[in-house]
């Protein structure tokens, strides 16, 4: 691999040693693989929460669409996607999942995380949504975030960090994250589709946290939502 190549594999493909952590957080996804990492983590004993987040996609009208476009992604039938997904429901106790929450949920209880672990957040529908919404349940809960456990798609893993890292400034945050797609660090230059897709991740990192909320809440260390851009600071 080219140096300067391998210099963006370095950036995007952050992943941290797991500590004792106040909560394992789980970013919205339509992936099984992050709740799958964060129930490994949950059963040897790195926290006693897991929070999985998200509604679906906002570019998806329900969380069904979403799935049919993973199907798509990834070649294989719709329906025996959906099949699949209602069966791991049903086995878990559940009906067909409406959000990348219960879907997550559904997979988390069939690795042997315990129900009353599973803390809830279903209304996010981007990343940065993610991170607003589970500090607003964690604050509610009274459950402290002096250390996060983050668990995300491997080649999302820097965004996805520097997002959290938006609303929780005063937490020390440990990246876990999940190959998914087959992208990982030592894969994604020999596909065109996990080259764009770590290209593009280097792309979001410089434009999603441009401006001045953003550069406020770095540098003041506040929640950037709870920042109005344009106030004095």
């Amino acid at each position: 691999m080219h140096q300067f190549i391998e210099s963006i594999a370095d950036f995007v493909f952050v992943e941290d040693a797991p500590e004792q952590a106040d909560v394992i957080l789980v970013c919205g996804s339509a992936r099984t693989e992050p709740a799958k990492r964060a129930a490994e983590l949950y059963l040897a004993g790195y926290s006693r929460y897991v929070l999985p987040t998200g509604r679906y996609g906002e570019r998806y009208a329900d969380f069904r669409s979403e799935m049919r476009k993973v199907a798509e992604n990834d070649g294989q039938d719709p329906e025996a996607l959906f099949s699949e997904i209602e069966d791991r429901a049903r086995a878990a106790g559940y009906s067909f999942p409406e959000s990348e929450w219960t879907y997550q949920r559904d997979i988390l209880l069939l690795a042997g995380v315990p129900e009353e672990a599973i803390l809830r957040e279903d209304r996010s529908m981007n990343t940065f949504q993610n991170a607003v919404f589970a500090r607003r349940v964690l604050e509610e809960k009274g459950i402290p975030t002096d250390r996060l456990i983050l668990c995300c798609q491997a080649f999302h893993a820097r965004r996805a960090g520097m997002t959290i890292a938006t609303e929780f400034p005063a937490s020390r945050i440990l990246v876990c994250p999940a190959v998914t797609r087959g992208i990982s660090r030592e894969t994604w230059d020999q596909t065109a589709d996990g080259y764009d897709k770590v290209l593009d991740e280097l792309q979001k990192c410089g434009t999603y946290f441009r401006g001045e909320r953003m550069y406020r809440g770095f540098t003041q260390r506040l929640p950037a939502s709870e920042i109005e851009a344009g106030s004095a600071g």
